[in-house]
């Protein structure tokens, strides 16, 4: 239906099918009671069971029984039925009628082939015999007198049956008279049916099929018709002879004709059950298709099994389409245990670790044996299909799917090239296959530490080549498909793990984030440009002490920066998994403590902090985060650059990663991300509890004499010493009681608690003040500008006016000639005013001719905006600043 009708029929909804299922026992039961001559059939052994519990079989059935066919053995095929039904004339004519009830019925069937038996003129037919055939409900009228058509489809089929049985040789000329229309595909099934299982010469008819040059869909139709018939396996050995015989046309063809023939749309993606959530309805049909189901099981059953029963003789060609079949087959039955889906999974299995030896060898060789008969790239993407029915399987083949996951684990060459596949399918792994899909994580992400690299060199080796760049980049961390990229909470396998298996997913973490951290420490001591020694962090929780290593930068790890993007997929995971626990009731406290035991990164405060700034907790285990110089320092700082524009969503940009930015921007817009840790100290310092309140105050106010450093280096460095104790004074007035002021709201609903810090009116801070004042400015028109473009109109948050007079402000001839590379206030005052003009360039309408001037030769400016020359630099760099971004986005 879906071949022949316009797409825009099904993008409105208003077309869909109407399965007529099987009677299950409960409706068998019914219709026993109803009509006790069908119970033995409704009740008997598979075969007669497939026939009885078909609606429309079941009517005949019952009519042919009650008219005196109890005598006979019971139908076990469609086949056998209507020729109980053809014996009878229809139903119930007496022997003297009943060859004159035949003749009639063969000459309604040619008078209405054209119409498909739905208009039949009555000129020359046998009155009296339309007369017993309406009486028997076979025909009806359509216009008294004149006209009559079939009851139901079938019997126009089983009455065409016979007509071309009539014509015996000449049966194919009956179809070319009748112009091929496809829906006598089932007529020319039930032939072949009734040819192979009464003896007829069955190959004899498919040989002239194939020679008559008529449509390729008579030959599928003949070839395929005889897994339809519940007593195939007593004719299978004909069948299969004549396949065989020639083989390399019939068995190439067979697969495919019977995928394309017989299924039907998945009916969990059409009612959104599964994987269709999001996706149009044209596109939600084209997924269904893509899973399709068996239309007819057991047809299918007995089709995979002969295929299975006979693998070794197909050729390796036509592998891929008889693996097509059998993908059908699992679409619907994976998740049931039955003897066909075993025998696929064998037959699958044996094929993929054949191809998986030949083009994954540990030592390098090429032989891909038979499988070389493939058209090119066919060998990957019948290993990749392969594969994905193996694991597809998970919930039934337990034993066998771990098996074949630990050898995928420790084989090293094959374990990369398949991490992403078996990613792919941890949702379906997580539930038994959990400790596998870990273990194949661990070994594919963690990659030799940084000492681990030196020595293997300095052994090999008079000279070390050193550290770079790149070192301080991947942090002894693999992603070499681009698994993680770009990063989100969503890349599995940490979401589903966190989901199913809470436990282990935190063991994953904590140990890629710990291996991370410890080539950080490691490259400190083995670079000699940036050699360094770093300086823990120790922090006394009710659970007892725990040290944490690294920087600002290693605190932004869960936002996005500075980490490679396994880690950073796994702290989003952590993040979004903690606080979904807190949101369903946990303590949190005890979320905390998940998150931070056994650490050694500084990554897991920043989300100990926000789970805390989400509730304002305060609690023995939250105190250490509130009173952490160290900690003000990093979050103070995150919250400044969070105001800025989301560089953790760049990236993010094609289409398919649409799902992991909504993710991502979900987190950035978290209320306590709106927040920092200030905010927690203060109420600290002013609680009720006064144990807390008096620790509190005393470790806030002593931030002067416990002076924060990153490594040991820079406490020689007598301006930043002096910086930092400055900061430190002005922060320790936090924790002074007398500072805060207490004020009745306006309205009279509560007390607004305020800090008057003495230090506010130095001219230091004032100095401070006014640069945040301009920064916040800058960002006001970035975010405008950002707002704009994702939107694709101008944001209602200002006008174009306004936004080009505030721009025109900051603007200045020598902007845009200070390379990229400092973040300073240049840098944001470059950002805003390219934003501006490039947004007003593209979404701003009719402007006048001195901003469009203006808005021209900004552009042209930030396009030429010097490339900050350093270490990563090279000539073919794609790495685009944003003022050039938004220059690009304009060209």
């Amino acid at each position: 239906m879906r071949t022949w009708l316009p797409p825009a029929v099904f993008n409105g909804g208003g077309v869909s099918a109407v399965e007529v299922k099987p009677f299950d026992d409960s409706e068998s039961e019914q219709l026993a009671e109803a009509k006790p001559v069908l119970r033995p059939l409704l009740f008997s052994d598979e075969r007669v069971r497939e026939i009885a519990r078909r609606p429309f079989f079941a009517a005949v059935l019952a009519r042919s029984l009650q008219g005196g066919a109890t005598g006979q053995p019971a139908p076990q095929s469609e086949i056998e039925l209507l020729n109980v039904w053809w014996a009878r004339g229809g139903y119930d004519s007496d022997e003297q009628r009943l060859y004159q009830r035949q003749r009639t019925l063969i000459q309604l069937a040619k008078a209405g082939a054209m119409d498909l038996g739905r208009r039949i003129r009555l000129e020359g037919i046998d009155v009296g015999a339309v007369v017993e055939l309406r009486r028997d409900s076979i025909i009806k009228d359509v216009r008294a007198g004149h006209t009559v058509q079939f009851v139901h489809d079938i019997f126009f089929e089983w009455v065409f049956l016979h007509l071309l049985i009539d014509r015996d040789a000449a049966w194919l000329e009956e179809i070319r008279a009748v112009g091929e229309p496809p829906l006598l595909g089932r007529v020319v099934e039930l032939l072949s049916q009734a040819t192979l299982t009464q003896g007829g010469d069955w190959e004899r008819k498919l040989a002239a099929l194939e020679a008559s040059g008529m449509r390729p869909q008579w030959t599928r139709a003949w070839l395929i018709a005889p897994f339809g018939a519940p007593t195939f396996w007593d004719h299978a050995a004909r069948f299969t002879e004549a396949v065989f015989r020639n083989k390399a046309q019939r068995l190439s063809k067979l697969a495919v004709w019977f995928q394309a023939e017989k299924t039907r749309a998945n009916p969990y993606v059409l009612d959104r059950t599964f994987g269709s959530g999001n996706l149009a309805r044209r596109d939600i049909v084209r997924l269904a298709d893509a899973l399709a189901w068996p239309s007819e099981p057991a047809s299918w059953g007995r089709f995979c099994a002969w295929a299975i029963g006979n693998v070794g003789e197909f050729p390796t060609e036509t592998i891929p389409g008889l693996l097509a079949a059998f993908e059908v087959w699992q679409n619907m039955l994976a998740d049931l245990p039955n003897d066909v889906s075993r025998q696929i999974f064998a037959t699958a299995l044996a094929w993929l670790e054949d191809i998986e030896g030949r083009k994954h060898p540990e030592q390098f060789s090429y032989n891909p044996g038979r499988w070389s008969e493939l058209a090119r790239g066919g060998i990957e993407e019948l290993e990749q299909r392969l594969r994905a029915l193996i694991l597809r399987a998970a919930r039934v083949e337990q034993e066998r799917v771990r098996a074949y996951l630990l050898r995928v684990r420790d084989w090293k060459r094959l374990r990369g090239h398949v991490l992403q596949q078996i990613i792919m399918f941890t949702p379906t792994l997580v539930a038994h296959h959990s400790a596998e899909i870990v273990s194949i994580a661990q070994f594919e992400i963690k990659g030799d530490l940084p000492a681990d690299d030196e020595a293997r060199e300095r052994r090999g080796s008079i000279f070390s080549s050193g550290i770079s760049y790149h070192d301080w980049h991947h942090l002894a961390i693999h992603d070499s498909y681009n698994v993680f990229y770009p990063a989100s909470p969503l890349r599995e396998p940490f979401p589903s793990l966190f989901h199913v298996k809470p436990q282990e997913a935190l063991a994953l973490v904590r140990d890629i984030t710990n291996h991370a951290i410890t080539a950080w420490r490691q490259l400190y001591t083995l670079d000699r440009e940036q050699r360094a020694t770093p300086i823990s962090l120790v922090l006394e929780f009710p659970w007892g002490s725990q040290e944490f290593w690294g920087s600002g930068q290693v605190y932004m790890w869960p936002r996005g920066h500075w980490a490679p993007n396994p880690v950073i997929c796994a702290l989003m995971a952590l993040e979004n998994w903690a606080f979904n626990e807190v949101e369903q009731g946990r303590n949190v406290d005890d979320v905390i403590r998940d998150v931070l035991e056994g650490h050694q990164s500084s990554a897991v405060l920043n989300i100990a902090v926000a789970l805390a700034l989400s509730r304002n907790t305060i609690s023995p285990t939250t105190l250490p985060l509130a009173t952490s110089q160290k900690i003000w320092e990093w979050d103070i700082a995150r919250s400044a650059e969070e105001t800025g524009v989301a560089s953790n969503l760049i990236g993010s940009t094609n289409p398919a990663d649409r799902d992991h930015a909504v993710a991502v921007r979900a987190l950035n817009e978290r209320p306590a991300r709106k927040m920092e840790i200030r905010w927690l100290a203060q109420l600290f310092v002013i609680c009720a509890d006064e144990q807390l309140r008096m620790e509190a105050q005393a470790a806030i106010t002593a931030f002067p004499d416990t002076l924060a450093f990153e490594v040991e280096e820079e406490k020689t460095v007598t301006e930043l010493v002096a910086r930092k104790r400055r900061i430190a004074e002005i922060w320790s007035e936090w924790g002074k009681l007398e500072n805060y002021r207490a004020t009745p709201a306006p309205d009279g609903s509560g007390t607004y608690i305020q800090l008057e810090n003495p230090y506010a009116s130095t001219p230091d801070v004032v100095a401070v003040t006014e640069s945040n004042v301009r920064l916040n400015d800058r960002l006001g028109l970035l975010h405008w500008a950002m707002a704009s473009f994702e939107n694709q109109s101008i944001s209602p948050t200002l006008t174009v006016e306004a936004a080009i007079n505030r721009a025109g402000n900051i603007d200045r001839a020598d902007l845009f000639a200070e390379p990229h590379g400092a973040v300073n206030d240049a840098h944001w005052d470059r950002n805003a005013v390219a934003g501006v003009a490039a947004v007003v360039l593209m979404h701003g309408g009719d402007i006048d001719g001195g901003a469009l001037s203006w808005c021209k030769d900004v552009i042209f400016r930030a396009a030429a905006t010097p490339e900050f020359m350093d270490q990563t630099f090279y000539a073919g760099i794609c790495t685009i600043r944003v003022s050039s971004r938004f220059a690009v986005l304009k060209d």
